[in-house]
């Protein structure tokens, strides 16, 4: 089936000059499941069984500079660029992997503070989160939605 790669616009370049886990991601789609993997090493991944897929559709471009992962209640964001978004809406929530890597940003210093190295290891650290609905930008939206059997729409 097919790749797609979750393209970069500048401002995500200036993110991943900073964060450079937070480029080189890459949307797969299988017979059975939608691979989302953002980074290299991976900061998030998630593989969605296509049965589980409820709705996938265009999304407008975001208005703000958002990038990188972002969420909270099931609904994340995950996004190198604002333009070329497709959303997946779940019948049931998927476990997805969630590790930020601070050892990978640039200028990154643990804080000398023991409770805040606690909250920001526990905060940021490797784990597992829920997702109902996804939110993700790759280079060719028509082409993904048209693989998953649905009609784009903007």
């Amino acid at each position: 089936m097919g790749t797609y790669e979750i393209a970069t616009d500048p401002t995500g370049e200036l993110v991943g000059l900073v964060a450079r886990q937070l480029t080189g991601g890459l949307v797969t789609v299988t017979s059975e499941s939608l691979d989302v993997v953002l980074g290299d090493p991976p900061v998030f991944r998630v593989t969605i069984p296509r049965r589980a897929i409820q709705i996938a559709e265009r999304v407008p471009d975001l208005s703000r500079p958002t990038r990188g992962v972002h969420g909270s209640r099931g609904k994340w964001l995950v996004n190198g660029s604002g333009k070329d978004l497709v959303r997946i809406r779940l019948t049931r929530p998927v476990l997805a992997h969630l590790h930020a890597r601070t050892e990978m940003i640039e200028g990154w210093k643990e804080p000398k503070n023991r409770l805040v190295r606690i909250f920001l290891r526990k905060l940021l650290g490797p784990r597992d989160i829920k997702i109902r609905e996804l939110t993700f930008n790759v280079d060719s939206p028509d082409s993904l939605l048209g693989e998953l059997g649905r009609h784009p729409t903007a």
